[in-house]
């Protein structure tokens, strides 16, 4: 009988360790594959004006927050500068999708450029998987010049 219970715990005491197996793969996470900055071109277009408004040279900056979250700082020459905190990161097959979050955006004045105001904005984005290099952010900023739309994106050649 001693044997027996002996075994048993044996085999219990086993089974107990293989359910208590490591996840050692380090697989890293949603936000980790999309950390980096981001420099092209901000295409900005509004009510009164027939074409977009070009800008080289601007930056998008994310940083982890958890690991499906990010920051994301938009840095523009001319349009500013705005910060969108946890903003929730999915994963498809192809792509990475930066939710659609809200914030404010500094913005100068054109007339006074060392003066700035904060306008509510919003920002959502996507990343090709496979080339980090094939991004796409759209920020939209209410409350001046009827609304401004930001298309940035890698640099055309």
């Amino acid at each position: 009988m001693k044997k027996l219970l002996m075994a048993l715990f044996t085999v219990a005491l086993c089974a107990g360790f293989a359910a208590c197996s490591s996840n050692d793969d380090n697989e890293p996470s949603i936000a980790d594959k999309v950390v980096g900055v981001y420099i092209g071109q901000t295409a900005a277009s509004f009510q009164y004006s027939p074409t977009p408004d070009l800008t080289d040279g601007d930056s998008i900056i994310v940083t982890k927050a958890t690991d499906n979250t990010v920051n994301i700082e938009y840095r523009g020459k001319k349009w500013g500068k705005g910060t969108f905190k946890n903003v929730r990161v999915t994963e498809t097959n192809d792509a990475y999708t930066f939710a659609e979050t809200a914030s404010t955006m500094a913005i100068a004045s054109p007339r006074q450029p060392q003066v700035s105001k904060d306008y509510a904005a919003n920002i959502k984005g996507t990343t090709n998987k496979t080339n980090k290099n094939n991004f796409s952010f759209n920020i939209t900023v209410s409350g001046i010049m009827g609304g401004v739309k930001i298309a940035f994106t890698p640099k055309a050649n």
